[in-house]
C-alpha cells in the first residue's frame, strides 16, 4: 500500500502542474489543482506516517487534522468556476479556518508534549490532547463527511441547471456536456458514504478495520485523479458560451429577408399573434435555408437570423412549439437523415456519413437523438426501408 501511496503522490504532483498550466477553463483547473495538491500531500503523509517519523518532525503532528474540511468546498468551487457561476470564496472556508484556530493551542505545545500525543488510545499527560483526540477529531471528521455530502448535492443541482441551459441554446452539446462530471459526483457520493461507515467502524471498533479506511481513501484519490485527467481535456466552456454571444455568421440577406416578413408584428412581441407569426417564420426558415445543417448552430445565431431577441426565441420554442432549441433543431436533422436514407442517391453513404451530412457532429449523439425521435436506432430504421 505504501508504494501505491508514494506513486499516487508523485502522480498528483504531475497532475497539479498540468492543471495549473492548462489554458482551457483556467480558473476552474487551478482550483482543482489545489485540491489535487492537497490529496498528494495526504498520500505522502499517509505513506510516511509513523511514530518514528513524527518524533523526528514533531511540528507535523496532527498537521492534517481539519484538512478534509477543504475537500467539499474545493470540488464545489471547481464546478462553479467550470460552469461560470459567481461565488463567494472565503465563506466556504470558514469551517476549515475555524478548525485550524481550534488546533492552535495544540500546535503551540512543546515538541516533547506533542510526542506524548503519539501514545496509543486517548491517554496523554496533557488535558488538551485528551480533548482533541476524544472530542475534536471525531466531531470534525463527522462534520467533514456531512459537509462533503452537502456540497455534492449542491453540485448535482448546479449540473442539472447547466444541462437545461445547454439544451436551451445549443444544437450540439457533445463537447460541452458534463455527463462525465455528473457520473463522477455520484461516484464521489458512494465513496463518501462508504468511507463514513469505515470511519464509524474505526471509531467504535478501534483499529480492527482501519486498513479498510485506507483503501477507501486511496479510492477517493484515484477518483479525483481520474476527474483531473478528464478536466485537462475538457474544452473551454467559458469561451464556447462567449462565442455563442458573438455576432452570427449567418448571411445578412437571410436576416433581412426574415426581418421584413415580420413587419409590425415585432412591436407586439408579447402577444399570442406575434408568437404564432414568429413560429411560422422559424419553421419556414428551417425548411427553406436548412440552417440545421450547421453543426455549430446556436440559439443566439438563430435569434439574430430571425431578427428577434433570445428571450423571444425561447418564448416561441417553449410556449408555442413546446420544445427547446436542442430538440427543435435535431428534429429537423433526423427528418433530413430519414429522407436521405430513403433516397437511392445516398445508398452508398454510411450512417455516420449521413449523420454528419445532416448536421450531427458525433455518432453517439446521432444514435441517441434518432432513437428518441423514431423509437428505432438508425440501423433498424434503415432495415425497415429495405423490406
Amino acid at each position: 500500500m505504501n508504494n501505491a501511496l508514494y506513486l499516487g503522490a508523485a502522480q498528483g504532483i504531475i497532475l497539479v502542474i498540468a492543471l495549473f498550466f492548462s489554458r482551457a477553463n483556467r480558473k476552474a483547473n487551478r482550483i482543482l489543482a489545489l485540491f489535487v495538491l492537497l490529496l498528494s500531500f495526504s498520500c505522502l503523509f499517509e505513506a510516511i506516517e509513523s511514530a518514528s517519523f513524527y518524533k523526528c518532525f514533531p511540528i507535523l503532528i496532527r498537521i492534517r487534522w481539519g484538512n478534509t474540511l477543504l475537500f467539499g468546498p474545493l470540488i464545489f468551487l471547481y464546478v462553479r468556476a467550470l460552469i461560470n457561476h459567481r461565488f463567494p470564496i472565503v465563506l466556504h472556508f470558514i469551517p476549515f479556518f475555524t478548525a485550524k484556530l481550534a488546533l492552535i493551542p495544540f500546535y503551540m505545545l512543546s515538541a516533547e508534549e506533542k510526542v506524548l500525543s503519539l501514545n496509543s488510545g486517548n491517554t496523554s499527560s496533557t488535558v488538551s490532547d485528551d480533548w482533541y483526540s476524544t472530542y475534536f477529531f471525531p466531531v470534525i471528521s463527522l462534520f467533514s463527511f456531512l459537509q462533503i455530502l452537502f456540497y455534492l448535492w449542491q453540485i448535482s443541482k448546479d449540473l442539472k441547471k447547466y444541462d437545461e441551459q445547454l439544451f436551451r441554446w445549443f444544437s450540439n452539446v457533445e463537447n460541452i456536456h458534463l455527463n462525465w462530471l455528473k457520473h463522477s459526483v455520484w461516484a464521489l457520493f458512494v465513496v463518501t458514504i462508504v468511507s463514513f461507515f469505515y470511519f464509524l467502524g474505526e471509531l467504535l471498533l478501534s483499529s480492527s478495520i482501519r486498513h479498510m479506511g485506507a483503501y477507501g481513501g486511496f479510492t477517493l484519490v484515484l477518483l479525483i485523479y481520474a476527474i483531473s485527467y478528464k478536466a485537462i481535456s475538457q474544452p473551454d466552456i467559458l469561451s464556447l458560451f462567449q462565442n455563442e454571444k458573438k455576432t452570427s455568421d449567418t448571411p445578412k440577406h437571410i436576416n433581412d429577408q426574415v426581418t421584413d416578413s415580420l413587419g409590425k408584428a415585432e412591436e407586439t412581441e408579447a402577444s399570442t399573434k406575434t408568437e404564432s407569426l414568429l413560429s411560422r417564420n422559424l419553421k419556414n426558415l428551417m425548411e427553406r435555408e436548412k440552417l440545421y445543417l450547421n453543426e455549430k448552430l446556436s440559439g443566439n445565431e438563430m435569434a439574430e437570423t430571425l431578427g428577434i431577441s433570445r428571450h423571444q426565441l425561447s418564448e416561441v420554442l417553449n410556449n408555442e412549439l413546446e420544445t427547446n432549441f436542442y430538440n427543435f433543431i435535431n428534429h429537423y436533422r433526423v427528418e433530413a437523415c430519414k429522407q436521405k436514407m430513403a433516397n437511392p442517391k445516398f445508398a452508398h453513404y454510411t450512417l455516420l456519413a449521413l449523420a454528419l451530412e445532416c448536421g450531427f457532429n458525433s455518432k453517439t449523439t446521432f444514435n441517441t437523438v434518432f432513437k428518441k425521435e423514431t423509437g428505432m436506432t438508425p440501423r433498424q430504421f434503415k432495415k425497415t426501408l429495405q423490406q
